[in-house]
């Protein structure tokens, strides 16, 4: 029980200090780089420049509708969102390297260094899918502790469909997947456990339908 509450504490503490941080650098408004035509497909439900960014566009489109109801413009939602997977990102990085066996203040201090870095905050105060990304990043380090699992393979294609950079992380699953096949999927449960693994990767692919 100790050591869930210290895992939850230092995620939390560096997810609060990456939000804190951010919020007092969130722009108001359209910036420059790709922040207009990001946030003009998230408010149109449309598609960004290729890869067209499907995942991330659904999720702004839900933020931009629920901050518009505050009276936020598209781009400061979508802003918004930048922040949470940033805070998000940081916050997770924290757990996993108290899970791993870091001390706390050590883990904090690490997922700090990420979270407050100047590129990180470069794209966690406007409309930009890297913060994104790096929350895909660490949940597929983590997901990648437990094996291969539905939620790996469905997590895999996720962030293949959240950026293209991941494309070489299906290298993991595939690895695993080998793996298991020299233990044998004709094992009791194999074919079900087969078929979970390729809907979960399926569902994951869904959002470029």
């Amino acid at each position: 029980m100790q050591r869930i509450h210290r895992v939850r504490v230092t995620a939390l503490g560096a997810a609060v200090a990456t939000a804190t941080v951010g919020l007092s650098a969130l722009a108001p408004t359209v910036t420059s780089g790709d922040s207009g035509e990001l946030a003009l497909a998230a408010a149109t439900w449309g598609v960004a420049h290729p890869p067209g960014y499907p995942l991330w566009v659904l999720v702004a489109h839900v933020f931009v509708r629920a901050f518009g109801v505050v009276g936020f413009e598209p781009a400061a939602a979508t802003g918004v969102l930048s922040l949470t997977c940033a805070a998000l990102a940081t916050g997770a990085l924290a757990a996993l390297l108290v899970l791993l066996g870091v001390r706390p203040l050590v883990a904090l201090a690490a997922a700090l260094l990420l979270g407050l870095s100047r590129p990180v905050m470069a794209s966690a105060t406007v409309t930009e899918v890297y913060t994104a990304a790096a929350l895909m990043a660490v949940g597929l380090v983590a997901l990648s502790r437990r094996g291969l699992t539905p939620a790996l393979a469905w997590a895999s294609a996720t962030a293949v469909v959240a950026h293209p950079v991941f494309v070489p992380a299906l290298a993991a699953p595939a690895w695993l997947a080998w793996r298991d096949r020299r233990a044998g999927w004709a094992r009791p449960g194999g074919a079900r456990r087969a078929a979970a693994l390729a809907g979960a990767f399926a569902l994951g692919l869904s959002p470029v339908l």
